[in-house]
């Protein structure tokens, strides 16, 4: 289920973006210039074979040059490179870079998170020029963080206010220039929304094939999974989206049989997201629900998200009446995860982490995915192929990715545990190679411990916003914050997000001074003025909104999907 009211998703301007418009693409990151490397010592678990036995080679080494894998096989045949870094992985596993297939990049901050937690690629689901600039950005090698494939903004034919991360559609005479938006952002891919008419999602379809773009995410409820196969959508996102269109009403055996069958007839894969019904069920507890938010890994999380994800803000505790029906449908889910599995069907672990999902931790939750994969009936090499091969052969078909061999990209992670044993054993990180570059265990503890000195400087400022009663004691909070200027302890992301709640409580003078400082402490950034724009919409205030979309654009003049938002907002008056 996806609760998307006027307020919460206007939350989505967070991921809004700066200035790089047109730089694009699903690309394989350019290597850093980085020393060889050698990895020498352990069972190389290459997820490069037909069986399981194929995927391992004991006592095995991985020569890795120019940010690309460029030898596997017998440590006693491995070559010693001068000059190279050697990885002693006696005794330890190596296996390919962890992918997360659905996430929601909203801050910086996560990609450490990411990387900490073993994962070196992700699929962002809800494009803007900000996830583009960052994918440019890691490409180029300028920026650390996982290798980024992301999809354009999600597509609805609903009402919406400005925000950045979704694209409005009224009308399927509509699909030629959307699509062609996609096209000149960079984007080879588009998000589909659960909401789209028959007649709009089918526009769209043929337009995108028309420019070589594919179609991915949810399956429209008037279209059905039939009618979504049929048009060429390229994969499911959720395996929710099953319960909710296709066994809602077939769940007999012959149901599933006929879902797997057709699903495996279009070669199309389904991204699992199970763990984002886990978090429902818990949500409905308040045992499970505290023991959510007392987990230690929190104190990495941004404390104003935090704040949003407690009792009396969190979305998903009006559901708490229901918990039976979400428990009985993550159960049926992992069911249909096993008989899926059985038809041969591709699997991919996907998280849905990011603002829109209390309690799903960036990097942490896909390792809980991969858990839950295995609950389900999956064999724990399968589970991992969920989240190395079967991901990269989706996300960037023919590169490696995903697997370790020759010609792959460089990424790879050594446990102190055997996956093929315990899939828990992939939280047993002792080294982490992206694009070739090495990241020991004492350094993932540094990149750990500098996030959680970042939060817990912001926390104690954020404890006093949150607690102002009046705008008087508000504006006496942030004072200090801006005096402080780029070096405030809360972060642009951190200033709008309590912009959001504060708006969220209609608390709209109290939003609008945060989102007025976060402008005048960003003034490079387009975000602010975006958001700020969406904010005095939701207030009344059509002038100031527009003025503010005006002030965004001078900073991001190429920002297409912004300025189709401006368009449909001057066309409904």
């Amino acid at each position: 289920m996806r609760l998307r009211d006027t307020c919460a998703s206007f939350v989505l301007a967070l991921t809004g973006a700066l200035a790089a418009f047109c730089i694009s693409r699903n690309v394989v990151a350019a290597a850093v210039a980085t020393p060889p490397v050698l990895i020498r010592g352990g069972s190389i678990i290459t997820m490069d074979g037909d069986t399981p036995g194929a995927r391992v080679i004991k006592d095995g080494a991985v020569l890795i040059r120019g940010g690309r894998i460029v030898w596997v096989g017998p440590d006693a045949e491995a070559l010693v490179v001068a000059g190279a870094t050697v990885v002693d992985a006696t005794g330890k596993f190596v296996i390919p870079g962890l992918i997360d297939a659905h996430v929601h990049l909203f801050d910086e901050s996560q990609h450490d998170l990411y990387v900490a937690n073993g994962v070196t690629s992700v699929f962002n689901m809800s494009g803007t020029p900000r996830i583009l600039e960052w994918q440019e950005e890691i490409h180029i090698g300028q920026r650390s963080g996982p290798t980024l494939f992301t999809t354009g903004p999600q597509i609805k034919d609903e009402p919406l206010p400005i925000y950045d991360g979704v694209i409005a559609i009224r009308a399927a005479s509509e699909a030629e220039a959307l699509v062609a938006i996609h096209e000149q952002m960079g984007y080879t891919r588009l998000k589909i929304w659960s909401s789209l008419r028959p007649d709009i999602y089918d526009a769209i379809t043929r337009a995108a094939r028309d420019r070589g773009l594919a179609i991915t995410g949810h399956v429209p409820s008037r279209v059905g999974l039939r009618g979504a196969l049929a048009s060429g959508q390229e994969s499911v996102a959720h395996l929710e989206e099953l319960l909710n269109k296709f066994f809602l009403r077939d769940t007999d055996a012959d149901g599933l049989e006929n879902a797997a069958m057709m699903l495996r007839e279009h070669r199309v894969p389904v991204i699992t997201t199970l763990i984002t019904y886990e978090m429902i069920v818990d949500t409905g507890d308040d045992e499970s629900l505290a023991n959510r938010l007392a987990r230690d890994e929190n104190r990495y999380i941004d404390p104003v998200l935090l704040a949003l994800w407690q009792p009396h803000r969190n979305e998903y505790r009006r559901l708490r009446d229901r918990r039976a029906q979400f428990e009985r449908g993550l159960a049926f889910q992992k069911m249909v995860a096993g008989v899926l599995r059985d038809h041969g069907v591709p699997l991919i672990a996907g998280s849905d982490a990011g603002l829109f999902m209390p309690n799903v931790l960036p990097g942490v939750s896909l390792h809980r995915e991969l858990e839950l994969l295995v609950e389900s009936g999956l064999t724990p090499v399968e589970s991992l192929q969920a989240a190395t091969s079967a991901a990269g052969d989706y996300l960037d078909p023919g590169s490696g990715r995903g697997r370790i061999r020759v010609g792959a990209p460089a990424d790879l992670v050594v446990l102190n545990g055997n996956p093929l044993r315990s899939i828990g054993a992939t939280q047993m990180i002792d080294t982490v190679i992206l694009r070739g570059a090495v990241y020991s265990r004492v350094t993932l503890d540094k990149l750990l411990a500098g996030l959680a000195a970042r939060q817990e400087r912001a926390r104690p400022v954020v404890e006093k916003l949150l607690a102002a009663s009046s705008l008087g004691e508000l504006k006496a909070v942030l004072a200090p914050v801006e005096a402080d200027g780029p070096s405030a302890a809360l972060s642009e992301t951190s200033l709008l997000t309590a912009a959001y709640l504060f708006a969220q409580e209609d608390r709209i003078d109290e939003a609008d001074a945060i989102a007025q400082l976060a402008r005048r402490l960003h003034p490079h950034s387009y975000l602010p003025a975006y958001f700020h724009a969406g904010l005095l919409q939701m207030a009344g205030r059509s002038d100031d909104a527009r003025t503010a979309m005006q002030a965004m654009f001078e900073i991001a003049p190429n920002h297409a999907q912004a300025r189709r938002a401006l368009q449909s907002q001057t066309d409904g008056n």
